[in-house]
């Protein structure tokens, strides 16, 4: 709420306009920001993710147990090594010992393998970590610079969403005519239906297609520069508009 009083106060010192353009820009350096975040984590999330597929794969393969129910046995340890992939990540040893090997109706003998399976699979999960203590602790420096970089991007968003929402409704409502306010108004919220769609279809699309959500990013990027150039390129049209449609109704 203060920063939307706020940006109706700039946008009256400097023009509806520029202020529409000066919220553009902050969210095209928020769209950046988000695609540093992603593009300096991604790199250490997919080489901690590649070495400990290998070593889980590894792991199960070396258990010589034969359970009873073995479709379900082969389920509860792929489960367990992913619930430990995320614990070893964030040294939570303590949830790690906690985790435990089970799966419905499980029978006294298969339970005695599964605590034994337990204990081998956290042992291999402790040397995983010793082994591969430079590529875990690269991760987690990444993760501690992404946050950093969430937490800047959702201050700016809250600075600017609420303002550039109000005052670009305000900037419309002076650019149509008034007797047929209620269908402007009407495509208004049919374009901004349209535009909460396309933007999340060509984030996930890019994200998709290049296999890195740092990338799709870019494509939010590229529709805020294309707002930007529409606005700073059409300032004599828009401005012989609001003063038509002010001498008009005053």
């Amino acid at each position: 709420m203060p920063c939307s009083i706020l940006f109706a106060k700039v946008a009256q010192k400097i023009s509806t306009r520029k202020a529409l353009m000066a919220a553009i820009a902050v969210y095209m350096f928020i769209c950046f920001v988000g695609f540093i975040m992603g593009y300096t984590l991604e790199p250490h999330q997919d080489g901690y993710n590649a070495a400990y597929e290998s070593h889980s794969e590894k792991a199960i393969s070396e258990l010589d147990f034969s359970f009873e129910n073995a479709s379900a046995s082969k389920t509860a340890l792929s489960t367990y090594m992913q619930k430990s992939r995320s614990l070893l990540r964030d040294e939570n040893a303590e949830g790690l010992q906690k985790l435990d090997i089970t799966w419905e109706n499980i029978t006294d003998s298969d339970k005695a393998l599964a605590t034994q399976a337990k204990e081998k699979l956290y042992s291999a999960n402790i040397a995983f970590v010793s082994e591969n203590d430079s590529v875990i602790k690269e991760y987690r420096d990444a993760q501690r610079f992404s946050t950093m970089l969430f937490w800047a991007m959702a201050i700016l968003v809250g600075t600017v969403q609420g303002g550039i929402q109000a005052t670009s409704r305000s900037y419309y409502g002076k650019l149509i005519p008034k007797e047929r306010s209620n269908e402007f108004f009407g495509f208004f919220d049919i374009f901004g239906k349209f535009a909460s769609v396309i933007g999340p279809l060509l984030y996930s699309f890019i994200a998709g297609l290049t296999g890195r959500s740092s990338i799709g990013t870019l494509c939010l990027l590229a529709l805020f520069i294309a707002g930007f150039v529409i606005l700073w390129g059409a300032k004599k049209p828009l401005e012989e508009l609001e003063q038509s449609r002010r001498k008009q109704y005053s």
